[in-house]
């Protein structure tokens, strides 16, 4: 099971917890080795519920953070990495690869919402073709009917 974890308001870490190997990767783009003790106690309380097995801690390999804001990126790209790592390499730390990185996600996240929403847009797309229908007939409407005539006569 692969997840991102958020702390902080402001950060995302990346685990893996392969319930074969009785083991729990993390993965912080900051470089720490070690999880928070909020996330451990959590993780390793859910684990408990489900299972006697105890699990071993492990560094999860993540590509080290060089700004403020691609935490997010790099901790599904870690998770990924982890799981299809031919896939998924692990993003190289330069500036025009997490741009990239930064510009598919976010496709990939348009692409997503809009199929979401295709049924939806097929009614709206309906609605504005009969809203056009029915602009288009007044307009219609009003070049057929005649307008006053004014019989002003302009004097030289």
């Amino acid at each position: 099971v692969g997840m991102t974890c958020f702390i902080h308001s402001n950060h995302w870490l990346s685990l893996v917890i392969d319930g074969s190997g009785h083991t729990i990767y993390f993965g912080d783009s900051f470089g720490c080795h070690e999880a928070p003790d909020s996330i451990c106690h959590a993780v390793e309380w859910w684990l408990a519920l489900h299972t006697p097995v105890l699990f071993v801690w492990q560094p999860l390999a993540c590509t080290r953070q060089q700004d403020q804001y691609l935490c997010g990126i790099l901790a599904v790209n870690a998770i990924a990495h982890h799981f299809l790592p031919e896939t998924y390499p692990l993003l190289l730390p330069d500036c025009n690869a997490l741009d990239g990185a930064r510009m598919q996600f976010g496709v990939a996240i348009i692409d997503a919402h809009l199929r979401t929403l295709s049924v939806r847009i097929s009614f709206f797309a309906i609605c504005d073709y009969l809203l056009m229908l029915r602009t288009a007939d007044q307009i219609w409407r009003s070049l057929l009917t005649p307008a006053p005539i004014s019989c002003n006569r302009l004097r030289v």
